[in-house]
C-alpha cells in the first residue's frame, strides 16, 4: 500500500522534529520541503529524501497533507499565500484557533503537546499530539497520522487548546525559566546546577502521581517567616528575583488558603 504525501513547511524545530516523525512513520512519508531559503529547505529535504522549494507557489499539488510548522505569527500570511489545494492544511500552533485555516474545506490542527530542540531526538510513543480537523474525515486523517508513532492521541477544540497552551507555559517555560534562576545564583556561588538534579525529578514525579497542590513544599505553603525574611535579604540586591520570589511566595500562600476555604465547605 502506498505511503500517505506530507508536504511540511518550516524548517525550525517543529518543522524538524515532525520530518523525522514521518519519516519514520509506517503510514506516511514526507513529500516535500517548503523554506524561506533554498539552504534551509534542501538541508531537511535531504535527510528526508524528498524534493524542496523556497516558493509557497511552487508547491507539489499531490500531497495528502501540508502541515504549517511555522511561528504562530507567520501561520496566517504563509497560509494566505498558499494555493488551491486538495490536500488537508493544517498548523501545529497551541494558541491558534481551527479558524485562521477557514478558506481550505479541508483543514486541521496538528498540536503535538512538547517542547522541541533540533539536536535532542523525541521517544514520540510519550508524546500528546492534539488534533483538531474541520470535519470528521479530516480529524480521522490526523489522529491516524499522529497513532502511527504515539497512542496519546487527544481530539482538542480550539478553546480548549488556547487554555491548554497557557497551562504549557507554566508548566514547562516558566518552570525552566525558575531552573535558570536556580543555576545562576549556584553558578556564582560556584556550585553546580547539577545538584538540583534529585531534587527537581522527585518535585516531577510526586506532582503526576498526586494534584501538585497536594505535594507542595516549602516555606511560603509552612508559613516560616523567618526563612523567607533570609531569603528576602539575600536577595535584595537582585530586585527582579526579589520581585519574584516575593509573588509566587504570595500565590503559594493564596492557593493553600483557597483550598482550605473550599475544603470547609
Amino acid at each position: 500500500m502506498s505511503k500517505l504525501l506530507i508536504t511540511i513547511l518550516g524548517t525550525g524545530n517543529v518543522a524538524t522534529h515532525l520530518t523525522r516523525f514521518f519519516t519514520e512513520s509506517d503510514g506516511a512519508r514526507v513529500n516535500e520541503i517548503y523554506g524561506r531559503t533554498v539552504a534551509d529547505a534542501s538541508k531537511l529535504a535531504e535527510f528526508a529524501g524528498c524534493g524542496f522549494t523556497d516558493r509557497v507557489s511552487a508547491l507539489c499539488r499531490d500531497s495528502r497533507v501540508y502541515i504549517l510548522a511555522v511561528s504562530d505569527d507567520a501561520v496566517e500570511k504563509v497560509a494566505s499565500e498558499l494555493p488551491d489545494l486538495k490536500g488537508a492544511v493544517v498548523h501545529t500552533s497551541g494558541s491558534l484557533g481551527l479558524d485562521v485555516l477557514n478558506r481550505f474545506s479541508s483543514c486541521g490542527v496538528f498540536y503535538p503537546l512538547q517542547t522541541f530542540s533540533k539536536s535532542k531526538p523525541v521517544d514520540w510513543s510519550r508524546v500528546v499530539v492534539c488534533v483538531e480537523g474541520s470535519d470528521q474525515k479530516t480529524e480521522d486523517l490526523l489522529c491516524d497520522l499522529a497513532r502511527d508513532r504515539t497512542k496519546k492521541v487527544e481530539i482538542v477544540n480550539s478553546e480548549s487548546r488556547a487554555v491548554l497552551h497557557i497551562a504549557a507555559v507554566f508548566a514547562c517555560n516558566f518552570s525552566n525559566h525558575m531552573f535558570a534562576i536556580s543555576h545562576e545564583l549556584l553558578r556564582k556561588k560556584g556550585m553546580s546546577f547539577d545538584m538540583m538534579e534529585s531534587l527537581v525529578r522527585e518535585t516531577v514525579d510526586k506532582a503526576f502521581a498526586r494534584e501538585p497542590g497536594r505535594v507542595q513544599t516549602g516555606p511560603a505553603i509552612r508559613g516560616d517567616e523567618g526563612i523567607l525574611k533570609k531569603h528576602r535579604e539575600y536577595l535584595a540586591g537582585k530586585k527582579e528575583m526579589l520581585t519574584l520570589y516575593n509573588k509566587i511566595s504570595q500565590s503559594i500562600l493564596n492557593t493553600k488558603n483557597q483550598n482550605n476555604e473550599h475544603n470547609k465547605h
